[in-house]
C-alpha cells in the first residue's frame, strides 16, 4: 500500500470522525440544561406523628411473643 493510499484512508476516517462529532454537538445542544435540585430551607414535617418507640410495628401471627 502506498503512502498516498494510507493518507487517503486516514483522511476518510478523520472526515467520518468530524461528522460524528458534529452530530454529537447538535444532540448536546438539544438537551436541556441540567436542573439543579433545590432543597427546603426548613426540615419537612416527619411522616410519623409520634416519636419512635421500641415497639415493633407488626403483629406476631405464629408462635405468639406475648
Amino acid at each position: 500500500m502506498s503512502k498516498i493510499e494510507e493518507l487517503q484512508k486516514r483522511v476518510e476516517h478523520l472526515e467520518t470522525e468530524v461528522e460524528l462529532l458534529k452530530e454529537l454537538v447538535k444532540l448536546q445542544n438539544k438537551c436541556p440544561e441540567k436542573v439543579i435540585p433545590t432543597y427546603p430551607s426548613a426540615p419537612l414535617q416527619p411522616y410519623y406523628s409520634k416519636e419512635p418507640t421500641l415497639e415493633p410495628p407488626y403483629k406476631f401471627t405464629c408462635g405468639s411473643k406475648e
